[in-house]
């Protein structure tokens, strides 16, 4: 038997089991075949044909701790040449075998790879080996591998630490094994909650896993000024999921981890606050900068924030890296003036900075501001002569409206209390509208400033200013009318001036109307581009004109002497709008009265030769010898008619005025005529007395018969109106020139006591008939 069968069968019997029934049955086969023949052979014996089988592969872990080194386990000893071809082996996982080494025992092989198996995931492919018989074993595909490493990782320390600046904050774990660096490095088998209760996403965080150090670093992520931030001394808590070391074990459940955020514990402080007049030339904006970076949402609370002169703040922006502040408030903060309390700021790990009270301000500009350009403006008008400023920088608002830092001197120191002053920051120009002083084109002026800041608080230079020379308004001024103004004076003694601009007084002018009459009044009226003038007596539109002398604007512009004719707005003739006529008891006066629509030249009104009266109409009633009253203040004309020039109450008459102007020189309207009825006394006389006149008449003769209103001599004087009794005729009757007695002389001699008169048929001046009297006694 050679050495080769005799490894075989004792292989065979070593280990009975490791053969297949396939493999008893070729034994038993061989047996038979060997016993001795009937030619007398000798016995023969078959060798070992069955195939090599892999029975185990194993990561050995005390061998190499990274997981990439497999020891493989035959069935029987196997061919060293050919299991050392690393060509054979195949992992599943992509990793390369790198070298093959058969052991001592002949069975084991130990294969290394350039990458970790990780045993229950990675599985190994073989193909082709020989035993030392030379069969090649079966090939196996997905051959599960195992560890000789069963114990799970531990975390061995785990710590948050806050450090100064963003992106920084981490959560550092270290454990006592290698670790998947897959696992390791897979953020979502992470949960962190900070504080507790309070989930942190970490889909942004960075993730590293030091192999070296078997330690995972979870850096926190900082976009912006945005990002997770841990606090400095606040609880956290970690949780992890199917994290496995490279044997393949999981971290064992429930192993939380807790703690406290360690690391950064200085409080931040201020290391300036500047004006910055780069954002705002204003002086609005202030940056405040810190020793670290700053918590969002505490720096750009505006309530941390107070300047001590009330401006209230606007907005505050924390600055990428986020160790500035930038403040907006609505009005400037000044260097040296104002100051910056603050309090209840943070940095990113929650240390809070110490109460700032009063916070300096550092300006970003040292140098004065200059006048760079002063003007000074002749305006037409009164109250707007225009004086400007222009510095070379931005100045304080409070400096550049304060009228008392600015003085304007012409000859002496003009008074500028109550001018307007405004200010524009962009074109850091000062304008001052003049009140209660014009300036006169021409002039000369100098304008100065005292103590206006720039936005840093530097002051101008004392007595800073320029001499200027007053430009503007060189237009003297125009007449454009000259108006009678009936409706400021429907009397027509009121002349309205006006011009192309505004004019003064003073130095006063001279008004000359025609005929040489001057006005006993004048004023500036509306916005001064009118001169209202009185006279004492009507200048008519038309046929009277005004001369202008002396005329001056408030820019000391002077007119050229100028004479304009008088017109009106008024173009519609007066009319007759009423009349009345009336009788009165008594002699010459009886009364028409006519009324105009409006005023009417009063000279006119007052002329008989205007006016035609008829009573009754057809009739007319004698008017030269009447008198006229004209009444303007109810624009009457009053005619009390003249003896024997009586009208009858009840009368038809008829008013006709001619040739009469209104004061604005328009003739009569449509209506110059009014009728009417005459009213006023219907009172009928009565007698009074009856006396005897012995002194007129010794022989006892002559009676006067006195009646109770003056009567007409058409009906006093008729004899037969006076009946005598007794023998007595009454032989004639005479209005006595009282018009009211009647004096008659009788035929005989009267009796007193015994004769009686009869009287009737006798009227008063307004026609009015006595009552018939039967009888009359006469008086002694």
């Amino acid at each position: 038997m050679s050495a080769s069968h005799t490894d075989i069968s004792s292989a065979s019997r070593s280990n009975p089991s490791a053969r297949s029934p396939f493999a008893f049955a070729l034994l038993a086969l061989f047996a038979a075949c060997s016993g001795s023949g009937s030619g007398g052979n000798s016995p023969v014996f078959v060798g070992d044909l069955l195939p090599p089988r892999l029975t185990a592969a194993v990561q050995n872990r005390a061998v190499d701790p990274q997981g990439a080194t497999i020891d493989l386990v035959f069935d029987e000893p196997m061919d060293a040449a050919s299991v050392e071809d690393v060509a054979h082996y195949t992992a599943s996982n992509g990793a390369l075998p790198l070298w093959a080494a058969l052991l001592a025992n002949g069975m084991q092989l130990r294969v290394s790879f350039d990458a970790a198996v990780l045993p229950g995931v990675t599985t190994l492919e073989v193909d082709g080996v020989l035993d030392l018989a030379g069969n090649p074993s079966a090939p196996v595909a997905y051959f599960p591998i195992t560890s000789d490493d069963l114990e799970p990782p531990l975390v061995v320390t785990a710590a948050a630490t806050a450090l100064p600046g963003a992106s920084n904050d981490s959560i550092e774990l270290a454990f006592d094994d290698d670790l998947v660096p897959e696992d390791a490095t897979d953020l979502s088998r992470f949960y962190f909650e900070h504080p507790l209760g309070t989930f942190v996403q970490l889909d942004d965080a960075s993730i590293e896993y030091e192999p070296e150090r078997r330690t995972i670093v979870i850096t926190f992520p900082c976009d912006d000024l945005d990002g997770i931030h841990l606090q400095t001394g606040v609880a956290w808590s970690l949780s992890i999921d199917e994290l496995r070391d490279l044997g393949g074990n999981e971290l064992a459940p429930g192993a939380d981890m807790t703690g406290i955020v360690t690391g950064d514990s200085d409080a931040p402080v201020i290391l300036g606050t500047t004006q910055n007049l780069g954002v705002d030339p204003g002086g609005h904006v202030v940056d405040v900068s810190f020793s670290e970076m700053l918590g969002a949402d505490f720096a750009d609370a505006m309530a941390v924030w107070t300047a001590s002169s009330g401006q209230s703040i606007l907005d505050a922006t924390l600055l990428w890296p986020g160790d500035v502040v930038r403040l907006r408030f609505d009005g400037a903060l000044v260097p040296g003036d104002d100051t910056l309390a603050l309090e209840n700021v943070f940095d990113l790990a929650g240390n809070q900075l110490v109460a700032v009270p009063a916070q300096e301000i550092t300006p970003a500009d040292v140098m004065a501001p200059t006048i760079l350009a002063a003007t000074a403006t002749a305006v037409s008008g009164f109250e707007n002569d225009v004086l400007t400023c222009r510095f070379s920088e931005p100045v304080m608002l409070s400096d550049a409206t304060d009228l008392a830092k600015f003085s304007l001197f012409q000859g002496t120191e003009v008074d500028l209390a109550g001018s307007i002053i405004s200010y524009d920051a962009g074109l850091r120009t000062v304008t001052i509208t003049l009140v209660e002083v014009d300036l006169a084109t021409g002039s000369i002026c100098a304008l100065l400033c005292d103590s206006v800041r720039d936005i840093a608080g530097n002051p101008v230079a004392a007595g800073s200013g320029q001499f200027v020379v007053v430009a503007g308004d060189s237009v003297a001024p125009t007449t454009v009318t000259a108006q009678q103004n009936t409706l400021f004076d429907p009397f027509g003694y009121t002349i309205d001036i006006a011009f192309d601009e505004p004019v003064v007084l003073d130095p006063a002018p001279t008004f000359t109307a025609s005929g040489g009459i001057t006005p006993i009044a004048s004023q500036v009226i509306g916005d001064s581009t009118g001169i209202r003038l009185v006279f004492a007596v009507q200048l008519v539109p038309g046929s009277s004109a005004i001369q202008i002398a002396g005329l001056r604007d408030p820019a000391g512009n002077a007119a050229s002497t100028a004479t304009t004719a008088i017109t009106s707005t008024d173009v519609t003739g007066p009319s007759l709008s009423a009349a009345s006529a009336t009788t009165l008891s008594g002699v010459a006066n009886d009364r028409v009265i006519a009324t105009f629509d409006q005023q009417v030249s009063g000279s006119e009104a007052v002329d008989a030769s205007h006016w035609t009266l008829e009573s009754p109409i057809g009739t007319a009633v004698p008017l030269a010898s009447a008198a006229f009253v004209h009444d303007p203040a109810t624009r009457t004309v009053t005619m009390t008619l003249p003896l024997n020039a009586d009208l009858t109450t009840g009368a038809t008459f008829l008013l006709v005025a001619n040739d009469i102007h209104d004061v604005s020189g328009n003739p009569l309207g449509a209506t110059p005529s009014v009728s009417g009825t005459v009213t006023g006394d219907s009172t009928i006389p009565t007698v009074v007395v009856a006396d005897r006149n012995q002194t007129a008449d010794p022989g006892n003769r002559t009676v006067d018969v006195t009646f109770s209103e003056a009567v007409t001599a058409a009906t006093s004087q008729i004899a037969a109106n006076f009946d005598v009794s007794g023998t007595p005729n009454t032989q004639s009757a005479t209005l006595l020139l009282d018009g009211r007695t009647v004096r008659l002389y009788t035929t005989a001699a009267i009796t007193p006591g015994t004769t009686t008169i009869a009287i009737s048929n006798v009227r008063d001046l307004a026609s009015n008939l006595m009552a018939t009297v039967a009888s009359v006694a006469i008086a002694n």
